[in-house]
């Protein structure tokens, strides 16, 4: 049964073509993948690159990358993070929307720790069936969220 969000929660609407997704430059950092997150990765990069502006940052030693704007995040991919086994995506969030995800299928959406308390979504990306459309609302609602209006308003003209 797919969940569907509360009328008064909605997650932004599809993505249009806009320019590549490109490493952020201070970053010289080599995205890493295990076996585990296979192609996860450039699924969710190839979503990005139909944003704005939007980078991906590697965190060097670790299986963890950002999705930034201007330099400011709006999700982490995570694999084992601290250890717990997971592959995961935090994503900023309306408000609400993350409490209303994690009550209505809480194997498949979570609040993350640390981000959270700020509004963060988070979805489990080891977990069967994965509904990439709520991936792409939630990655394209964080990046809203985020992105300066003259670079949003941009993205959002074209939906």
């Amino acid at each position: 049964m797919k969940a569907t969000l509360a009328p008064k929660l909605p997650l932004r609407a599809t993505l249009r073509p806009a320019q590549p997704v490109r490493p952020a430059a201070a970053s010289k950092a080599v995205m890493m993948v295990t076996s585990e997150s296979g192609d996860l990765p450039p699924r969710i990069i190839a979503i990005c690159q139909q944003l704005p502006e939007a980078a991906h940052l590697s965190v060097q030693g670790t299986l963890h990358f950002s999705l930034e704007v201007r330099g400011k995040r709006f999700a982490w991919f995570v694999d084992n993070h601290h250890g717990d086994g997971r592959i995961a995506l935090h994503c900023r969030a309306s408000p609400g929307v993350n409490n209303a995800l994690a009550s209505e299928e809480p194997d498949r959406y979570f609040i993350p720790p640390y981000l959270g308390a700020r509004g963060w979504a988070g979805v489990w990306l080891d977990v069967d069936n994965i509904d990439w459309q709520r991936v792409e609302e939630l990655l394209v609602d964080g990046y809203l969220l985020t992105a300066p209006k003259s670079v949003s308003s941009n993205q959002e003209h074209r939906r």
